[in-house]
């Protein structure tokens, strides 16, 4: 397999992301260096879809045969916290969603870190979701109604470790962090360009196949389809912008996309492996709307993410959505002096 163009355009934007340094203007957002960030978040919304449809067929068997897999896993409660250029998130399931034995159970995690200061930023992280239903269940079943269960795929597992990388140009002026790890502070409206590159491996899994068998003819060779791996790599750019009232009250929107050469490893539950390479696109949508004052602080906040794994015979969309409501503080510390050396090395300042 050749080694893709737009992969070593990724390795080279990264490297050239790291020179350079800017000094920042007080006039614009203010950063909190002896402040300790605690805050705890409520999602509201958060679900992982999976949509797979046929290119194959008449337009009427392609449509009643569309799936929209959906995990549920509302209402997660999570804690994070963020010291100078370092942030570490972590959530858990609180409450099972409404409509739960129709949907049946969904088992969520996630893990997420970050590092980097107003310039740029290195984000990671863990997400894994176990426990599927079908929102299209009534194009293919003729017996479902308003209160039969959803064809659920209880054994269906998507999990993803990703990294995404973020650089902003006029980073002397803007703030990415002041509206979502509140680090920081913008005092006046602004906006950047954004520079992003992506790394991450997803796995979708499930004991027999991801198709119901009220249609699996439908999907010739698919039909028994139950694993995908992918490794993704990708870069492009885009946009935020932060609208501030009154040095308080904030309004950030953000949106990237980007060329993404996919590594896919196909798995069948009665046939061979198959191991394929694409070139896709891949994007994200982010925007928070809150109050950020000098020690308290609320956001609500929502990202969408999206990638296509599409084939010659299928098409494949993975889109994440996510709403989430956060309040937190910044409780002042004194910098520990192990802290102040770190400080004064030459990592600390590429950071």
């Amino acid at each position: 397999m050749n080694f893709p163009k737009k992969t070593i355009f990724l390795f080279a934007f990264v490297a050239f992301s790291l020179a350079g340094l800017a000094q920042q203007d007080t006039n614009y957002y203010h950063k909190y260096k002896d402040r300790l960030v605690v805050s705890l978040y409520q999602s509201i919304i958060r679900t992982d879809n999976i949509a797979i449809g046929q290119l194959f067929g008449d337009a009427a068997n392609k449509d009643s045969t569309k799936l929209s897999y959906n995990a549920d896993a509302n209402l997660v409660t999570g804690v994070e916290l963020a010291y100078d250029k370092f942030s570490v998130s972590v959530g858990y399931r609180s409450v099972p969603p409404e409509g739960a034995t129709r949907k049946g159970k969904t088992y969520h995690s996630n893990f997420s870190a970050s590092v980097g200061g107003n310039k740029w930023m290195l984000q990671g992280g863990y997400i894994r979701y176990k426990g599927f239903y079908d929102a299209n269940t009534s194009f293919y079943d003729t017996s479902f109604n308003s209160t039969t269960p959803f064809y659920q795929n209880p054994k269906m597992t998507t999990e993803a470790v990703k990294f995404k990388f973020l650089y902003f140009t006029n980073h002397d002026k803007f703030s990415y962090k002041s509206a979502y790890s509140c680090a920081y502070r913008q005092l006046k409206s602004c906006a950047s360009w954004v520079l992003v590159s992506n790394l991450y491996y997803k796995n979708m899994s499930t004991d027999s196949s991801f198709i119901p068998h009220f249609i699996r003819n439908s999907y010739g060779s698919y039909a028994d389809w139950n694993g995908l791996n992918v490794i993704g790599a990708s870069a492009g750019g885009g946009a935020s912008g932060n609208l501030v009232i009154g040095k308080r009250l904030f309004l950030n929107v953000t949106f990237v996309m980007g060329f993404e050469s996919q590594w896919r490893d196909y798995s069948y539950f009665s046939s061979p492996s198959a191991k394929r390479n694409y070139l896709s696109v891949s994007g994200d949508f982010r925007a928070a709307l809150g109050y950020n004052g000098k020690k308290f602080f609320m956001t609500l906040s929502s990202m969408n993410d999206f990638s296509f794994y599409n084939s010659g015979q299928i098409t494949v969309k993975s889109s994440f959505l996510s709403g989430y409501f956060s309040f937190g503080y910044r409780f002042k510390v004194k910098t520990p002096k192990i802290y102040q050396k770190f400080q004064e090395t030459k990592v600390y300042k590429i950071l």
